[in-house]
């Protein structure tokens, strides 16, 4: 339990970073640095580029890391040493919400690539703590529990999703996120601390013994390799690379969406997470059953299911009617959104560590974690160039329409037939993994 403490750390800094940052961004920064050069036609491309960059660049370091962490004995063992670079991580994080005048008086470029920098130093180190504090877990861990450990660890860090949305709140009227990133940035750094100080600490003798059997530890090439040859671990990474593009495509306009559709009613993020919350306590309820009762991927499967055959159907959700019905469709809409991403994050671990080989927990975590995080820049370089494209556009069959203008202060555009193509595009990502999921067989632990 204490470990899953710093989870709330991790999500905590995370989804601010992840939903609320390039949208302060879009607004404070890039809409006034780029009109003044004439080149506000870029504005999605640009604001987007602030997780494409440094999700890529720090994708590549999950590889590294957890060969890395495989291969280090320190006499804190060899997972909770990376603990400690939550401190250079949190440096970055609170840097990156200055006053939006001083990266407006930089100009554009320059504090674009300023921007860029600062996310990519706190992506880099986020990556490196995390793959260490997931194979930490997995050490631990034992075989008939996966799935129960997986429901904690989530629960845990929805606790830090949830302060990602309600802590904002309270500072809305601030110019900068200064402030709010100093309050996470500590938040986060105190968190994952906790957890190295007085968290579980690692069995030494077990790697000591490990060691005496004198194993040799492959290189980090043919790592590479042995990995790739096992069938399960590849179709794996393949099938959790295609729902990372998914549900990414969703996650990373969800904001976007909300600010968009306060042109036509005044959406709180609270009205959305009093059914979102309650929506996820449901749903990790039921796949925790579900998975007893069936299988892991039989329960995932379902999941999925629910994201190819009920999500299309959301693309006519959220566009026409009258303020109330709109808000009511939006809960829906995010409501039944939320129920595949649960079923997801309930799974995806729970599997891995079924199919990973004893004493590689880290070096293949690595592999996984960059495979599923590299889905997410890839969500997000389509999401710029396509929403750029679209919103040049009038009316699309007189239903999906496009619309701009002022909320509260800020200049708003968007187009409701943006969002219904990434929900689409979604749901036959979900449906390839559904069949690719078929393709992953072993015997799963005793229950």
């Amino acid at each position: 339990m204490k470990l899953s403490v710093a989870q709330i750390g991790n999500s905590f800094g995370y989804m601010i970073f992840y939903f609320l940052l390039p949208e302060f961004y879009k607004l404070e920064v890039f809409t006034p640095s780029l009109t003044a050069i004439g080149l506000e036609s870029l504005l999605n491309t640009i604001t987007f580029s602030i997780i494409t960059i440094p999700f890529a660049i720090s994708a590549v370091m999950y590889i590294f890391a957890g060969y890395l962490s495989d291969r280090t004995r320190t006499r804190f063992g060899k997972r909770r040493p990376f603990l400690l670079l939550v401190i250079p991580a949190a440096v970055c994080y609170i840097l990156l919400g200055l006053n939006p005048s001083i990266f407006i008086a930089m100009g554009f470029p320059l504090n674009f690539i300023v921007i860029i920098l600062l996310a990519t130093g706190y992506a880099v180190l986020y990556r490196i703590i995390y793959c260490a504090y997931w194979s930490f877990y997995m050490d631990i861990t034992e075989p008939k529990e996966r799935v129960n450990t997986s429901v904690v660890f989530n629960l845990f860090g929805m606790i830090g999703t949830i302060a990602a949305f309600v802590v904002p709140t309270f500072l809305s009227d601030i110019e900068s996120y200064f402030s709010l990133l100093i309050i996470v940035g500590l938040a986060y750094m105190a968190l994952v601390l906790f957890v190295f100080f007085l968290g579980p600490k690692e069995d030494l003798e077990r790697i000591k013994e490990i060691d005496a059997r004198g194993v040799k530890q492959p290189g980090f090439l043919q790592s590479l390799k042995e990995s790739v040859k096992n069938k399960n671990f590849k179709y794996y990474m393949i099938l959790s690379f295609f729902y990372t593009v998914g549900y990414s495509l969703i996650t990373t306009i969800f904001i976007d969406f909300l600010t968009y559709k306060e042109l036509y009613i005044p959406v709180e993020f609270w009205q959305v997470f009093l059914v979102l919350i309650p929506v996820a306590i449901f749903a990790f309820y039921l796949y925790g059953k579900l998975a007893k009762k069936w299988t892991k991927i039989k329960a995932f499967k379902f999941g999925l299911a629910i994201g190819f055959i009920v999500q299309p159907f959301m693309i006519f959700l959220a566009v026409q009617g009258p303020p109330i019905f709109l808000l009511i469709e939006i809960l829906i809409v995010f409501g039944l959104l939320l129920f595949v991403l649960i079923s997801i994050l309930t799974f995806q671990y729970a599997i891995l560590m079924d199919i990973t080989p004893p004493e590689k927990e880290a070096t293949y975590s690595g592999i996984y974690l960059f495979v599923t995080v590299i889905g997410m820049p890839v969500a997000s370089a389509m999401i710029g160039p396509i929403s750029d494209t679209i919103n040049k556009l009038g009316p699309i069959f007189n239903f999906w329409t496009y619309n701009q203008g002022f909320v509260g202060d800020d200049w708003v555009k968007g187009h409701d037939f943006t969002y219904a193509l990434f929900i689409l595009i979604a749901s036959a990502l979900y449906l390839l993994t559904f069949f690719l999921l078929g393709k992953v067989k072993y015997k799963e632990p005793e229950k």
